[in-house]
């Protein structure tokens, strides 16, 4: 029986159990109940990377996840908001909404993939982009609403280092045999990767669309740190004394923001008008068969359910997600500057390095099993699309938003933090050029990303306005 996005996108009840099926591997039809373990080769297989029904890899994976164990999660979203309410003290305030977020992270992007087949291409593609990624987007609004930009710039600057180098690593390690389908099976810096034996000596994916994507991020990192260079190379007056214009850098920061917002206008027309082909992944290799022993689904291989939404109920979930979200980010950040005076953490490593990896715990297990069960191209560009959506579109529009709500919010990063955004862009471009890598290659990305947390947190933070060359 084959199965066809059409099969997900009528609006079924609210919790619906479809019986769970083998991976949509490429080439292959997707077997029934009583046969679904054998696969059949039957010509190509594309996926979009720009229009994704509810039957996509990436969407069917994270319906698992918010079907499995990763629900216990949720109790901490009341927890961490009554814990506010009744004054609890600040670290045990933080920890509980940092824990909060992850199952809510979880079920938006869920109600994302519910919604996907029902809405236009474009509000599509603009609904991943923002509230896709929660995290950034919410956190950036609610640090900017409150006056914290700095903690704007470091959200932005953690997910891309995270997405650059510890997830690659995920990706580029796929060749392992791993146990990832339940999510608690995921290791928080991902040494599983490296516990059981290689089932090969090489990984390799198509060059052609993530060089074009790797070579945008390229060119608008260059943009975004422009105003860095400007403040790190001050002009001097006639008697050599350094002028610092805040103002021109202000401006600057402006009229970059809005052209990066124009170039994303421009790439969503070029990506679903013009060049669409580029950005599907037509694959015809069979995969071996996915061993459901291998990932907890003992005694019960042909009758796992996931859940299903129709689009109203979707929707709901979408906005009470939200909004659930919002609360615990707002408790979260009250309490950053308390947990770092009392537990003695940099403030630049709570927000740049814990906060992303907690908080997108479940987008970097589905982008795992995504790689694992399907072509590791789909992974891959997920992971640059992610980063190149927040250079191109939600920084962008965080300075906008800034100025409009008179928060001036500059592209002017810290220089230690605008070297390692450039450094981790290069290293994923230069470690995918080739379009193969390893397993080796994986562990030294492991080590990179180890050692850039480190130094956020041992790094003194220079005072406000001064800059160290």
């Amino acid at each position: 029986m084959q199965i066809k996005a059409s099969t997900f996108s009528r609006s079924p009840p609210l919790f619906s159990g479809h019986q769970h099926k083998l991976p949509n591997y490429p080439g292959s039809t997707m077997a029934t109940d009583s046969n679904q373990h054998q696969l059949s080769a039957s010509g190509n297989t594309q996926y979009g990377l720009g229009r994704q029904s509810s039957s996509h890899p990436y969407h069917k994976t994270n319906a698992r996840i918010v079907s499995g164990y990763f629900n216990l999660l949720l109790i901490f979203v009341p927890l961490g908001i009554c814990s506010a309410a009744l004054k609890f003290p600040p670290v045990a305030v933080f920890c509980l909404n940092l824990l909060a977020i992850t199952p809510l992270t979880a079920w938006i992007t869920f109600a994302i993939g519910q919604l996907s087949f029902h809405i236009v291409r474009i509000a599509d593609e603009l609904l991943k982009a923002t509230l896709g990624n929660p995290i950034e987007v919410l956190i950036g609004l609610v640090a900017l609403s409150q006056g914290q930009t700095l903690n704007v710039q470091r959200i932005v600057i953690g997910n891309i280092v995270l997405f650059s180098l510890l997830v690659i690593l995920h990706t580029l390690s796929s060749d392992f045999h791993l146990y990832l389908a339940e999510p608690l099976l995921l290791q928080v810096l991902g040494c599983c990767l490296f516990v059981v034996g290689s089932q090969q000596k090489r990984v390799e994916f198509d060059r052609t669309t993530t060089s074009i994507t790797s070579s945008l991020t390229i060119i608008v990192a260059i943009s975004l740190i422009v105003p860095t260079t400007m403040s790190a190379f001050p002009p001097t007056d006639e008697n050599g004394t350094v002028v610092r214009d805040y103002a021109s850098i202000l401006h600057v920061s402006h009229a970059a923001a809005i052209i990066l917002l124009i170039l994303c206008i421009l790439f969503f027309y070029f990506q679903f008008h013009t060049h669409p082909s580029l950005f599907r992944v037509t694959s015809t290799q069979q995969l071996p068969a996915f061993d459901y022993t291998d990932v907890g689904c003992r005694g019960n291989l042909h009758r796992q359910a996931f859940l299903s939404l129709n689009r109203w109920v979707a929707a709901v979930v979408l906005v009470a997600a939200t909004t659930a979200l919002v609360s615990c980010i707002v408790f979260l950040l009250r309490t950053v500057d308390e947990v770092e005076r009392t537990v003695g953490i940099s403030s630049a490593f709570l927000v740049t390095v814990l906060v992303p990896l907690i908080g997108n715990v479940s987008k970097i297990t589905t982008v795992v099993a995504v790689a694992r069960r399907n072509p590791v191209d789909l992974a891959i560009r997920a992971i640059m699309a992610t980063n190149l959506r927040l250079l191109i579109l939600i920084m962008p529009a965080l300075v906008i938003i800034g100025w409009i709500l008179d928060q001036p919010l500059t592209l002017q990063f810290d220089l230690f933090d605008a070297s390692i955004l450039f450094l981790a862009i290069m290293v994923m471009n230069y470690l995918i050029q080739d379009g193969r890598s390893n397993y080796f290659e994986g562990l030294v990305l492991m080590g990179t990303y180890i050692i850039i947390a480190v130094a956020f947190e041992v790094r003194p933070i220079p005072p406000e306005g001064v800059i160290i060359l």
